[in-house]
């Protein structure tokens, strides 16, 4: 209690007892705020919302405080990081890089670091698509490192996507035994991957020795494709040379090289038939890009050689 002297102490009383005495307005006991102006009022509204965002606040840090004193926990993080795997392309993106005669034995899956694929028994040529985002390389291969395909660096926005191929010449032979894939990442690289065989029934003749002449010199040894896309010649044939390949889909092929010295267009894909096609002599002394132009998802495969000249 406060010690007070008797003279103040009952003129304080008396002033209590006036008060008790009094009827207060209206505006005081229903707590009606008057009537303000609209900005004004949204003025208000956010300083009220703030002032009880800083009262949440000193009562988390207090709540956090008195936890303290029960068992001590590491600090939070500042903030939880974004999701990579919403930064890979689209499944469509993805399955769109596989034939259309293929069949798919490892559905489309995603994850974040290393990781291992089921085991699965392919039959005919495999395709392997994958993407990769975050910062650090990936390498898609088999356990016994039969099979693989690697990319040094990941895109960091995504949107790249990866693809590759195993021909059913493959030497050792692995069509019909159990094959398993595994991802080896880095922790924070996410990955998408779907697989496929051409099945049991192979689209395409292999583009082997017996189908050219004698004496045939490869420049660009068989090589598969699915869709647009190109093969570089480097160094650059020194004559005429040959352009072996067979497609299967739809449409036509058409193949050009970047010089310009030549352009065709085969017969349908459909059949997946070889055919031989060739080129002039590459008007220039750089490396030339032949392009295989043929609708998406058509399978094609291609070997390009040149032949000895002729004695004279």
């Amino acid at each position: 209690m406060l010690d007070l002297e008797p003279r103040l102490d009952s003129r304080l009383q008396s002033f209590y007892e006036h008060i008790e005495g009094q009827t207060p307005p209206r505006g005081v006991t229903s707590f009606e705020a008057p009537l303000r102006h609209t900005r004004r009022r949204t003025l208000n509204l956010v300083a009220a919302v703030a002032g009880v965002a800083v009262v949440a606040a000193g009562l988390s840090v207090f709540g956090a405080e008195l936890a303290g004193h029960h068992s001590a926990k590491p600090p939070a993080p500042a903030g939880r990081p974004s999701n990579p795997l919403r930064l890979l392309p689209p499944a469509a993106q993805i399955t769109g890089g596989l034939p259309s005669v293929s069949h798919t034995v490892i559905h489309l899956t995603r994850g974040i670091g290393s990781a291992s694929l089921p085991t699965f028994t392919p039959e005919g040529i495999i395709f392997i698509v994958f993407s990769c985002v975050g910062s650090g390389s990936i390498n898609v291969h088999s356990t016994n490192n039969l099979v693989g395909s690697s990319v040094p660096g990941c895109s960091r926005d995504g949107g790249v996507v990866y693809g590759a191929t195993v021909p059913l010449s493959f030497v050792p032979p692995i069509h019909g035994k159990p094959l398993s894939l595994e991802i080896t990442a880095g922790p924070s690289v996410a990955w998408e991957v779907a697989v496929a065989d051409s099945g049991p029934v192979v689209p395409l003749r292999a583009l082997a020795a017996a189908t050219r002449p004698a004496g045939a010199h490869v420049i660009v040894a068989m090589s598969y494709g699915v869709g647009t896309s190109s093969e570089t010649l480097s160094p650059p044939p020194s004559g005429p040379y040959y352009v072996q390949y067979a497609c299967t889909g739809t449409g036509t092929v058409d193949i050009s090289t970047s010089d310009g010295s030549t352009n065709w267009v085969s017969q349908n894909c459909a059949n997946g038939a070889v055919r031989t096609q060739m080129a002039a002599k590459p008007t220039s002394s750089g490396h030339i890009n032949l392009t295989v132009e043929v609708a998406p998802r058509t399978l094609w495969e291609a070997v390009i050689y040149e032949l000895p000249s002729p004695k004279s």
